[in-house]
């Protein structure tokens, strides 16, 4: 890669090579910025317990139906919670695989770079 950093053509023109950089650095915090957007929910006992994930991923909230207080022991309470939680991480990250994976196409490489400044 080094190679085409020295290479004539892109010397030739190196603020067109540097845009054409910058324009990849935005276009990367765009892309972090829009990562961070995206959340993961997981569900357990059919609804009764819901924890939601940001694009940190955080937990942001945590819903239990007051009737499990009444109708379940601490242990299986816990149990609903931790498998809510591993559900909404699992729910984060194929959303954020999903993401990325339909996005990808869209950036530009330093080798595709490269190969546009030489073009010129």
């Amino acid at each position: 890669m080094l190679r085409y950093l020295f290479d004539e053509s892109v010397m030739k023109d190196p603020e067109s090579f540097l845009k054409k950089l910058g324009d990849v650095t935005d276009k990367t915090r765009w892309i972090q910025k829009e990562l961070n957007q995206i959340k993961g929910k997981g569900i357990a006992a059919g609804g009764l317990v819901e924890i939601e994930v940001d694009g940190q991923p955080a937990v942001t909230a945590c819903k239990i139906d007051p009737a499990l207080f009444k109708e379940c022991d601490h242990e299986l309470l816990e149990e609903l919670v931790t498998v809510a939680t591993n559900a909404a991480f699992v729910n984060w990250r194929n959303n954020h695989e999903d993401y990325l994976r339909n996005i990808g196409d869209k950036i530009p490489t330093l080798n595709d770079i490269v190969q546009q400044v030489m073009a010129k």
